[in-house]
């Protein structure tokens, strides 16, 4: 599975933005434009392009064109959230005094033993790994999971959730 993290930048006016890294929109474009040229350039060129080269370049181009952006924006005091591709992203707008509270929530994922198994197991796959999300919880009972990270990045998502409270949003403490 591929995963990535976002990368956040203060701007100038102390908004907060959250976003897809750029590097990886790009190598995804380098990606698109190397399996199309390899396509052209091949012997059997002549034949179209094969199915496969046809999915791994349609996952290049929709990964470069995918977009994720958290927008703080302090001047304004709302939350933004855009996600999706970027001609038909969705966009979701809360303002600052809607939302009630952040916190950081730990979570496992992996196998859980059935009876008679040992937890210990041969198998990597099956071990259990912490994981921890940023969460705006909101006034109207709704919540926003703003990242995830494995457990060995929770500073991350710690450092973050305390610059998210230095804009004013409610600061909450990691929950285990």
């Amino acid at each position: 599975m591929m995963g990535f993290t976002l990368v956040s930048t203060k701007k100038a006016d102390g908004s907060i933005v959250i976003s897809v890294p750029l590097l990886l929109r790009l190598g995804m474009v380098a990606l698109a434009v190397i399996l199309f040229a390899s396509a052209l350039l091949t012997p059997e060129s002549g034949k179209g392009f094969s199915p496969g080269l046809l999915v791994a370049l349609l996952i290049a181009l929709l990964g470069a064109l995918y977009e994720e952006r958290w927008t703080f924006d302090r001047p304004n005091r709302a939350v933004q959230f855009r996600f999706g591709l970027i001609f038909l992203a969705r966009r979701v707008r809360v303002p600052f005094d809607q939302v009630e509270s952040l916190a950081v929530e730990r979570f496992v994922k992996g196998k859980i033993p059935a009876a008679g198994e040992t937890e210990g197991t041969e198998n990597p796959g099956q071990e259990r790994r912490a994981y921890y999300s940023l969460v705006l919880y909101l006034t109207n009972g709704g919540r926003l999971v703003v990242e995830t990270v494995k457990g060995r990045n929770i500073q991350k998502i710690e450092k973050l959730r305390d610059d998210l409270a230095d804009l004013g949003l409610g600061g909450g403490p990691t929950l285990g």
